[in-house]
């Protein structure tokens, strides 16, 4: 296990984040999302049915708009030390 995994970017993971527009509300969820998934990637348990997809979700917070948004980093651990996101969606909740 790693101290630190290395995230990689997919191009669906890069254009989908691209499209959930910058705020700063936005920016401190993914913040923490993505330092949870660099730290701890491989405690996210594995999605059943899949052998290594994983989620990663945020809890519910107000975007600036004031609609409630839970956002979810679909990963998987591709090494002992990196680990390639795939897809990103925030919806609402």
């Amino acid at each position: 296990m790693s101290d630190l995994f290395t995230l990689r970017e997919s191009d669906l993971y890069a254009w989908q984040a691209s499209k959930l527009g910058p705020t700063e509300k936005m920016d401190e969820v993914l913040s923490g999302l993505l330092w949870a998934i660099a730290r701890l990637a491989d405690d996210f348990p594995i999605v059943p049915g899949t052998e290594r997809l994983r989620v990663a979700e945020s809890t519910r917070f107000l975007h600036d708009d004031g609609t409630p948004l839970r956002v979810r980093i679909w990963f998987v651990v591709v090494s002992e030390s990196e680990v390639e996101l795939l897809s990103i969606e925030a919806e609402p909740y």
